[in-house]
């Protein structure tokens, strides 16, 4: 194996590196998102603090790799280290918590859990590669007496190293520079005296959906809670049947929290006309409450405090009437 194809190699590994850094920098919050549906780490505070993290971590070993930096073989050590780690992340969230989307190239470029660990299974190989013929180029090099390079050599290749590292770098910075900020939602919060007397604690007692311009604290009194994305068709259907029971009687009174951005809630609004109030809330916020994989999630609260949590895909009519009541849903028979 030549060490011209090695050099290949590592340089294709380092550029994958760098591309892959740059393109969740242009949307960090993104990212941040697609971190927190790994459903290891949800603190709406700590998920871009760690992207970020990640974020350099990349950049830092595409930078190395793109300028043939290998720090006595730390480089590949990182990197594999990065690489497994990475594999038996998405394979864990793929198995137990629904993943969909690795987020290995952000939010621009889908990848499902299954074609990622193959790339990361393939990207592990050529990483092997590279530390199998960095090895074989120091048992087979002469003595330092005989390879010594002229003064010229040696600085025209540490200027080439340096320049092709610090470009890595400043596309990564370029791109966080360029990036999208993160999305604004409008959403209300209690006033002092709305939440007065509950308990600070109290799950989701800081919000105040409305409908039709009524504020309606959770803080206060019982709900049938429901979390619902915009974009989620089955968080669509759920929205129907809540719409029939707003009626029916011994329902709490439905609320929901929403995610999605701006156009996903036009839209989502103009397709379902929910008839029961509504607060958008931030999208790492959103996902910090989540006690399920993925929205839709239902909970009863008093007081802001869940008193009973269901999680279920898409439940029909008769479900959710059980749940908000405490009764079994009428025999198919007694329905007719």
């Amino acid at each position: 194996m030549s060490q011209r194809f090695v050099r290949q190699l590592e340089f294709a590994l380092g550029l994958l590196f760098i591309v892959s850094a740059a393109l969740k920098a242009l949307d960090v919050y993104g990212f941040a998102v697609q971190i927190g549906a790994y459903g290891v780490i949800r603190n709406p505070v700590i998920l871009p603090q760690l992207a970020y993290v990640m974020i350099a971590l990349e950049t830092a070993l595409g930078a190395a790799l793109l300028g043939g930096y290998a720090f006595g073989g730390a480089t590949i050590v990182a990197t594999t280290v990065l690489l497994v780690g990475f594999t038996g992340l998405i394979a864990y969230a793929w198995a137990f918590k629904g993943l969909a989307d690795c987020g290995c190239f952000g939010s621009y470029i889908k990848m499902g859990p299954g074609l990622s660990i193959a790339k990361n299974v393939l990207l592990l190989a050529m990483t092997g590669l590279v530390w199998y013929g960095q090895r074989k180029k120091q048992q087979a090099e002469p003595s330092a007496e005989e390879t010594v390079p002229t003064l010229a050599t040696a600085e025209r290749n540490a200027n080439r190293k340096f320049i092709l590292a610090s470009l890595g770098i400043a596309v990564v910075a370029g791109a966080i520079a360029m990036g999208k900020p993160a999305p604004s939602t409008k959403t209300t919060t209690a006033t002092p005296t709305q939440t007065n007397g509950t308990n600070p604690a109290s799950k989701f007692a800081e919000f105040v959906p409305e409908m039709g311009g009524a504020p309606v604290p959770l803080a206060q009194g019982e709900y049938f809670l429901v979390m619902l994305s915009a974009s989620c068709s089955h968080c669509r259907a759920v929205t129907a049947s809540l719409n029939d029971l707003i009626t029916v009687e011994g329902v709490p009174q439905i609320a929901a929290l929403l995610m999605g951005t701006e156009d996903e809630m036009k839209d989502y609004m103009a397709a379902t006309v929910p008839q029961f109030p509504i607060q958008v809330i931030d999208t790492l916020k959103f996902m910090s409450l989540l006690e399920t994989n993925a929205p839709p999630d239902f909970y009863l609260i008093r007081d802001g405090a869940v008193v009973k949590h269901m999680e279920a895909e898409e439940p029909g009519y008769d479900e959710l009437l059980a749940f908000a009541t405490g009764k079994d849903a009428p025999p198919a028979e007694d329905q007719k």
